[in-house]
């Protein structure tokens, strides 16, 4: 039971620990963010990778849209025919 008992604290500490490291990568990426310029490059060029994929998705609605037309000229041509059709 004794060994149980220094387990347990034990698995506190390393919780503890866990938390320590955790408050310790915090100042870490704040470092990064404020006094490495390199990180500074590394974190804008994820923002653009980032905002590629959100340019995309913009250009990408318009496309939607476009084919939305498309279908619309579709519909269009088929009442053309069959007015013509009808003709």
């Amino acid at each position: 039971m004794a060994g149980r008992k220094a387990g347990f604290p034990e698995n506190s500490t390393g919780l503890a620990d866990r938390k320590a490291r955790l408050t310790t990568r915090k100042p870490e990426l704040s470092g990064n963010s404020t006094g490495a310029a390199g990180s500074k490059g590394g974190s804008a060029t994820n923002k653009v990778g980032l905002a590629d994929p959100k340019a995309g998705m913009s250009t990408r609605k318009p496309e939607l849209s476009e084919n939305k037309h498309g279908l619309a000229d579709r519909k269009r041509c088929t009442l053309v025919h069959s007015l013509f059709i009808a003709h």
